[in-house]
């Protein structure tokens, strides 16, 4: 979504996934399907809608290689890193449900 915000991809660009392993600055990576061949060709709304691991990585990879500080501050201004604000959410039953050995 960073990338997309960003401009440095568009949702009509593709990725080569391969056949769903792929080396990554030293490990090997997964797709979830890479024991049936992966998913080779695929344009960016099915890199997200597969969850692809390997064309996540590749674009990101691709795009802010050498400036990573930039993909880190895209991702905090689209809230990843915020505070979920659970305890409030469930502040409603913080008397009542914990339980006290």
């Amino acid at each position: 979504m960073v990338a997309l915000d960003d401009g440095m991809i568009k949702a009509t660009d593709h990725v080569d996934t391969g056949c769903g392993v792929y080396p990554m600055h030293g490990a090997l990576m997964k797709d979830h399907n890479w024991n049936k061949g992966g998913y080779h060709v695929i344009d960016v709304p099915h890199v997200l809608m597969f969850s692809s691991n390997i064309g996540v990585s590749r674009l990101i990879d691709e795009h802010y290689h050498n400036q990573p500080e930039k993909f880190v501050e895209g991702l905090r201004r689209i809230g990843i890193g915020a505070p979920l604000g659970l305890r409030e959410l469930f502040s409603w039953c913080c008397g009542s449900c914990h339980t006290h050995a």
